[in-house]
């Protein structure tokens, strides 16, 4: 049999979000459009009734995948992120999400509820609210113990993107110039790679765009 691989990639994602709302979230969120594209900026992200029917009257949410991260994270690492995005998605619909992307405290005890921990990367204070919020696997939490059964059934992630090499003109020009974004209005700034950025207008600290 000729492999396929779109059908493959996609019912992999979509066995997850699948596992994970009965392990994790008791079946509470709704089905969702899972996609994988290329941003650059995150390994995952969610949009709230993103897509809707082109023959009914109905709007259903989007979790997008990064497939850079793919191959740069291990299986446990892109399932977390599925789980981080689901977090929203039942903040958006059972809960008050923060403003223009901010992570609350009410979020980071929805994902602490599944053995997530978050932490603010652009704080030296490690909090775990802000804008540039992360998270880590806990030990022994719910996500790690749901997470082993799903790969103890065999599951995987089969096909990720390429990742090509770069030329020397574009390793040096990286090493001067870095675009940097603000997630929350947008603003752009070109800077060196290791410089930390902060928006003048919403105080949130500016991510490169190889983040």
């Amino acid at each position: 049999m000729k492999s396929n691989p779109t059908k493959e990639t996609y019912d992999a994602l979509s066995r997850a979000h699948q596992f994970f709302n009965r392990s994790l979230f008791q079946k509470s969120l709704p089905p969702c459009v899972i996609t994988a594209l290329d941003s650059r900026r995150s390994p995952a992200c969610f949009r709230l009734k993103n897509w809707e029917h082109s023959a009914k009257e109905t709007v259903t949410d989007e979790i997008s995948f990064n497939p850079i991260f793919f191959k740069s994270q291990s299986i446990e690492q892109i399932l977390s992120n599925l789980v981080h995005e689901m977090c929203h998605q039942q903040q958006h619909h059972f809960g008050r999400s923060g403003k223009h992307g901010y992570h609350n405290k009410q979020f980071k005890g929805m994902m602490e509820a599944v053995g997530l921990l978050t932490y603010d990367i652009s704080s030296e204070l490690g909090k775990g609210t802000g804008y540039t919020v992360s998270h880590r696997i806990e030990k022994g939490g719910r996500f790690e113990l749901s997470c082993k059964k799903l790969l103890d059934q065999g599951f995987t992630i089969p096909w990720h993107a390429r990742i090509f090499p770069r030329s020397k003109n574009q390793i040096v020009k990286a090493a001067s110039k870095t675009k940097f974004s603000c997630p929350t209005c947008d603003l752009n700034a070109w800077a060196k790679p290791a410089a930390q950025l902060k928006c003048g207008h919403c105080e949130s600290y500016l991510i490169s765009a190889s983040e």
